[in-house]
């Protein structure tokens, strides 16, 4: 009866659990998508990724004027200087196949004069060939984040204008005292760890000292010179 329940429930749980799709979580595509909205507020471009994949068939996609999981939208009075996309595919092989893994990427433009292309992304370091690896979705993101920046490198828009701050607090100086991360990390650790191997021995003395004497085979012997007890035998 109780192996039932546990496999109900854990049917259930398997059931109900989301599934994971594409590359990117939930999480990092709404902030890829407000990344890429703060680019079109500067630049008045609009930005997007279209990434499918054959492990799930849900692809990657989102926009700066759509959010997550919409493709670029062509409102009226947006997206004046252009729009520019990352599109793409990955494939990955089964175990048993020849063919290994693979991807490619793309960038579709559209009323963009001088258009970024892939080159420009291995330029930067970026390779589609890094989609089928363990850091794929750093590398997804990495691409997207990149497309503002190519198009301001090719003059077709203004770069980006990262906020900085003005003012630094007084509290915030140089402290002149470079250290290991590992004892800025662990000092507190460090210091109980060295109370304790110098209290246990005292603490073992001071248990020790307080319990009784015991007394000396000596001090239990009868004296020298005393009579020996003799034992008497019983009357018959």
């Amino acid at each position: 009866m109780i192996r039932a329940l546990l496999l109900a429930f854990a049917l259930a749980a398997f059931v109900t659990a989301p599934a994971h799709a594409g590359v990117l979580t939930a999480q990092d595509a709404t902030d890829l998508a407000q990344s890429l909205a703060d680019a079109q507020a500067e630049q008045d471009v609009c930005y997007g990724w279209n990434i499918t994949n054959d492990f799930d068939g849900t692809p990657d996609v989102g926009s700066s004027n759509a959010g997550p999981g919409s493709e670029v939208l062509a409102v009226s009075g947006s997206c004046q200087k252009g729009i520019v996309v990352l599109q793409g595919s990955i494939h990955y092989a089964c175990e048993t196949c020849e063919d290994s893994d693979s991807a490619s990427v793309s960038i579709a433009t559209s009323g963009i004069a001088d258009a970024p292309t892939v080159k420009d992304l291995g330029n930067l370091g970026l390779k589609a060939g890094a989609l089928t690896g363990d850091d794929d979705d750093t590398t997804l993101i990495n691409m997207v984040n990149a497309l503002p920046l190519l198009v301001a490198d090719r003059g077709n828009a203004p770069y980006i204008e990262y906020e900085q701050a003005t003012t630094v607090p007084a509290t915030d100086r140089a402290t002149g005292k470079p250290g290991s991360d590992f004892m800025r990390d662990t000092w507190i650790w460090l210091v109980l760890c060295g109370a304790l191997i110098i209290l246990g021995p005292a603490f073992y003395l001071y248990k020790r000292a307080q319990q009784p004497a015991r007394p000396s085979p000596q001090d239990s012997a009868p004296p020298q010179g005393a009579p020996a007890t003799q034992s008497v035998p019983p009357p018959t």
